[in-house]
């Protein structure tokens, strides 16, 4: 499988990999989010319930996102400035409820929405670049990438897993939003470099 990879572009590989990757620590941030929720908020489990499928919302509409970034390019590049464009808003979202202390649940919420707007919007980037990026190897090319994709999702689904119980037992459960702010950050840098 990984020598197939050597035929794509190193920087959509990249790309790729990390938002796979980015995705699977959501794992990270969800049990953190439910832990603030519950102690910090001091929700009921109804209300919890019913905010963390708020916050899970943008993720409910990816087809629509994937119509508006093939009818409206940003400054004439449809992938490279979605990819810049919200891998900056996720890293923006989540340094900002990593260091601020919010008293007040709904700026909480709003801001991980938009977080989550935002990897969901670069989910559908990387996989609309993946289906064109595989039609350079027509016989494995995809299922290469798909392969790729889905064990760096598993492996960071793994670690967030681990890493999330682990800030909410020993350390303050907010650390785990520096996650996605450094992922967020690296993304945005390689959206920059992407042909």
């Amino acid at each position: 499988m990984f020598e197939v990879l050597s035929l794509y572009d190193k920087t959509f590989i990249s790309i790729l990999g990390l938002e796979y990757l980015n995705n699977g620590l959501k794992t990270m941030t969800s049990l953190a989010t439910s832990e603030l929720l519950l102690t910090k908020y001091g929700l009921e489990s109804k209300e919890m319930q019913h905010r963390v499928a708020l916050i899970a919302l943008p993720w409910t509409i990816k087809l629509f996102y994937g119509i508006v970034i093939e009818t409206l390019p940003i400054f004439i590049s449809r992938n490279r400035s979605y990819i810049v464009l919200t891998g900056f808003l996720q890293f923006l979202t989540a340094i900002i409820i990593a260091t601020k202390d919010f008293e007040n649940v709904d700026i909480f919420m709003g801001l991980l929405i938009v977080m989550n707007l935002s990897a969901a919007v670069l989910d559908v980037v990387a996989d609309g670049i993946m289906v064109m990026e595989a039609k350079k190897d027509p016989e494995r090319g995809s299922e290469a990438l798909q392969s790729f994709s889905w064990i760096l999702l598993y492996f960071g689904g793994i670690i967030g897993g681990a890493g999330g119980g682990y800030m909410i037992d020993k350390v303050n459960p907010v650390y785990a939003f520096y996650v996605p702010a450094v992922l967020g950050l690296v993304i945005a840098m390689n959206g920059f470099l992407l042909n």
